[in-house]
């Protein structure tokens, strides 16, 4: 999944609405904005859009380096949380 890198980050902490402890990482990345048309919504504009993936923890540092804006190749898997959706396992 080719993509221009925005940022890799890592969070972890205790909620403070259920007290449970949390560890995640996440990519960010931006693609080209795309049209959208249909009956109850519309989209139009230039520039990029920004978009998530789940990143697992022990990759985070191959993004080190990385400036924003850089094209990058993702390698990705289904997520084993959630295999409908997909989770960014490093740099192809």
């Amino acid at each position: 999944m080719k993509v221009q890198f925005f940022a890799a980050y890592r969070r972890s902490g205790v909620s403070k609405k259920n007290n449970r402890a949390y560890d995640f990482a996440q990519l960010s990345y931006a693609v080209p904005l795309r049209e959208i048309n249909s009956e109850s919504f519309n989209q139009s504009g230039v520039g990029f859009e920004i978009k998530e993936i789940p990143l697992a923890n022990h990759v985070i540092n191959e993004f080190d380096g990385i400036e924003l804006g850089t094209p990058v190749e993702l390698k990705v898997t289904p997520n084993p949380e959630d295999p409908t959706r997909n989770i960014c396992i490093g740099l192809a």
